[in-house]
């Protein structure tokens, strides 16, 4: 061994089996806790693209801001962001709403200088087929139809977003405008037939049923109006549709002060005729009933009288036919004798006293009577 290879030995501190140095050691365990610190954000990175859907929703993932695909209700696995994203929406059976209140902006709390219409309290109102005016508070029921649409119209889990929301305003509010000018004041006003409405206590008349059918088709032309129009926003251009489709309008109207004064006054005169006119039909049914009784009283006593004086007939018929049939004069003479006897006695029964005369004695009889 030469000297420079002693030399090299001497120097090396693992070959003369020296423990590392305080800075190498705490180097080398810096190292390592940050490998796995890297490595756990690494995971949780490449973990955070997986997202679980609750029951009732759904998913679209969008890969680099474009929708890529669309998953139901699970476990929903995803590249991290920003490759990709996943985003939850309503499903199909969850039901949205929406307040739409363009159509009622009168402000009833604020004082009125008159009680004429004054355009900037009064505005935000629709023209009926006969010239009337009414508020409408408007509510939108919908749910989400198509899932992609949605989440390109800006929609996310519960809120509709500004372009679904501005769209769905503007159909729900150009349908009532529609609807309600193809009706007049009466056939708008039936929207409001809830428990607690004075329309719901006209309702108590016969008049209930038509107008239950007048308000199911007043909702109905709302909801098919605002779909149609949701339709042709979304046949505009691509990526111009909302993804939504309406399923119920629930509308609630109000008349300015003064004309709801009017209505009012008018609406409790219908209901009083209404009323008079069903006393005066439950009077009139009343005495039907009672000239049907006694006109079933009356022919039935008549009847039974017919049918005693008819037997009595019969009965004294029969003696005189029996009579008229004997061809035997001895029996023919008994037979007279028998019918003399029994009227003469029939008679006599009547008298208040008989006097009896032989007839083959000559005998005066001085019977009272009247001086003429």
């Amino acid at each position: 061994m030469t000297a420079a290879s002693a030399q090299r030995q001497d120097s090396d501190p693992d070959r003369r089996g020296d423990p590392p140095s305080p800075v190498a050691q705490a180097v080398a365990l810096s190292i390592r806790a940050l490998l796995i610190v890297v490595a756990v954000l690494a995971v949780a990175w490449l973990a955070s693209g997986t997202v679980a859907v609750q029951p009732g929703d759904r998913a679209v993932v969008l890969r680099l801001g474009a929708v890529d695909r669309d998953a139901g209700a699970g476990l929903v696995v995803a590249l991290p962001r920003p490759l990709e994203e996943v985003v939850v929406v309503p499903g199909a059976d969850r039901q949205l709403s929406l307040a739409v209140s363009d159509l009622d902006l009168a402000e009833p709390d604020r004082p009125r200088a008159s009680d004429g219409l004054d355009l900037r309290k009064d505005g935000g109102y629709v023209l009926t087929a006969d010239g009337g005016i009414v508020h409408l508070t408007i509510q939108v029921v919908y749910q989400v139809s198509d899932a992609r649409a949605w989440v390109l119209a800006g929609g996310r889990a519960a809120a509709p977003g500004p372009q679904i929301a501005d769209s769905l305003r503007r159909a729900a509010v150009a349908a009532a405008i529609s609807a309600c000018a193809a009706r007049t004041l009466d056939g708008v006003m039936v929207a409001n037939g809830g428990p607690g409405s004075a329309k719901a206590e006209a309702s108590k008349t016969s008049n209930d049923l038509a107008a239950s059918r007048a308000r199911d088709r007043l909702r109905a032309d709302l909801v098919t109006g605002t779909n149609l129009r949701l339709a042709a926003i979304a046949g505009t251009g691509p990526n111009s549709g909302t993804g939504v489709q309406v399923t119920r309008i629930d509308l609630t109207t109000r008349l300015p002060a003064k004309a709801q004064r009017a209505y009012d006054a008018v609406l409790s005169e219908s209901q009083a005729a209404d009323r008079r006119v069903a006393e005066a039909r439950a009077a009139a049914e009343r005495t039907v009933q009672t000239a049907r009784q006694a006109q079933a009283e009356i022919q039935t006593s008549a009847d039974a009288a017919r049918r005693e004086t008819v037997a009595t007939a019969r009965a004294a018929a029969d003696r005189v036919t029996a009579l008229a049939a004997e061809r035997s004069p001895e029996r023919r003479r008994l037979l007279l004798t028998n019918l003399w006897r029994e009227r003469l006695d029939k008679i006599l029964r009547r008298c208040a006293s008989v006097t009896a005369v032989d007839g083959r004695t000559p005998v005066r009889v001085a019977v009272p009577g009247e001086n003429r």
